[in-house]
């Protein structure tokens, strides 16, 4: 399985841990979403390569809006993160990820943080 799949107009709430978890190889197109309240992240991209997160509304999550980490490399266009506790994206572990036109903002930390 190649991990290909569009997810969208979905809303995505209230989750015990991510609200959407993109795994090593995955090629989803994450779109037009409502991702809000989940028990960690909104969006956990672990070594994804060509993932796409496009035009989400991401808000409200107990730790970061989006975490990219383990060599994650997704593309991240055109998203609201909002009022995520702790970080609007967190680029960790090897992660490196392309942001574009994203709205960041009333984060409770850093609206972007990134650590080698």
């Amino acid at each position: 399985d190649d991990g290909c799949g569009r997810f969208s107009a979905n809303t995505v709430v209230n989750n015990a841990l991510a609200g959407v978890e993109l795994r090593a190889g995955s090629k989803a197109e994450v779109r037009a979403n409502f991702i809000r309240a989940n028990g960690t992240v909104g969006v956990l991209a672990l070594g994804t390569t060509d993932a796409l997160v496009v035009d989400n509304e991401i808000e409200a999550n107990a730790t970061d809006g989006v975490l990219l980490s383990k060599g994650a490399n997704p593309i991240l266009k055109g998203n609201r993160l909002r009022e995520n506790q702790r970080h609007g994206v967190c680029v960790c572990d090897g992660a490196s990820g392309r942001l574009m036109k994203n709205l960041i903002e009333r984060n409770g930390a850093a609206g972007i943080f990134s650590e080698v």
